[in-house]
């Protein structure tokens, strides 16, 4: 029998590098990012909030962790199959879910090499855009993935869905409210404009509220800004809660991003919500903020 109360977990912003790329791999972007990453940006991530984090997702064993993006780097092959290693750790591929951000995407790549090494964690046919919107049923919360996912040129980090993918999501969206379904939507990028500057922002955030406005959603999940951010958005059916989390890995000195996860109670019966954050300290995850 279905438990009542679902556990959610979410993270983000893995930023899992190659220690040693292959030289042939660094051109172009790549090549920018690596240096920028060896010089500066790698210097203030690391694994020991990650590992840590497994131990918690053991400790807490929630029905679903939902990763919104950015699990590597460069999105260079052996990235992903140390992303995959860590997918493992944290559970089954009916456990975990993936929205795939603009570094898993950093360059063009065959994807059996790259996003196909996910498998069964990343689930449907054909190319990455028309796997989603991919919807994952408990009880009466579903699930909704979207993939903000796009090669980009220094320095730009945008997103993009796509008209297709907005069309689907409006149908999607309004299948699930005419059904009852507690409807969670999880993406990489912030779904609002004016979160992050226009280099990094998602291409059509604008279009995306549209269909949140007049579909409606009870809660939106997402990554990217590597800062915690919590905003309303006000639609058809009432007002959505909307939480961006930041990098999981982050290990630097600055409190706004430093390493957390989000921890959500949802009660799908009576569609109420519980909140409650976990700080990176150095050491372990410590209870932040909570209601």
């Amino acid at each position: 029998m279905l438990t009542r109360e679902k556990l959610l977990v979410h993270c983000s912003d893995w930023h899992l590098a190659s220690l040693a790329p292959p030289w042939r791999k660094l051109v172009g972007r790549r090549l920018i990012g690596y240096l920028r990453w060896r010089l500066l940006r790698g210097k203030k991530h690391g694994l020991a909030p990650l590992l840590a984090f497994c131990e918690e997702v053991r400790r807490l064993k929630p029905h679903q962790i939902i990763v919104t993006g950015d699990l590597t780097h460069l999105g260079l092959p052996e990235e992903f199959t140390l992303a995959l290693s860590f997918l493992q750790r944290l559970g089954r591929p009916e456990q975990v879910s993936i929205a795939p951000g603009n570094h898993d995407s950093y360059a063009p790549e065959d994807f059996s090499a790259t996003y196909g090494k996910w498998g069964p964690y990343l689930e449907g046919k054909g190319p990455l855009t028309e796997r989603f919107p991919r919807v994952r049923i408990l009880g009466r919360l579903a699930l909704v993935g979207l993939s903000t996912a796009c090669p980009n040129v220094p320095p730009w980090a945008i997103g993009r869905l796509g008209l297709k993918q907005l069309e689907r999501l409006a149908q999607t969206l309004a299948s699930l409210r005419k059904r009852g379904f507690f409807r969670v939507l999880y993406l990489h990028h912030p779904p609002m404009e004016g979160v992050v500057s226009r280099r990094k922002a998602l291409k059509d955030a604008l279009a995306l509220q549209r269909v949140l406005v007049k579909e409606g959603a009870e809660l939106v999940l997402y990554g990217h800004t590597h800062r915690v951010g919590r905003f309303e958005l006000d639609t058809l059916w009432g007002r959505t809660p909307v939480f961006g989390v930041s990098s999981l890995t982050y290990l630097g000195s600055n409190p706004a991003k430093r390493a957390r996860f989000f921890l959500f109670r949802i009660d799908d019966q009576k569609g109420t919500l519980a909140f409650q954050s976990f700080g990176w300290d150095g050491a372990s995850f410590r209870p932040e903020t909570s209601f």
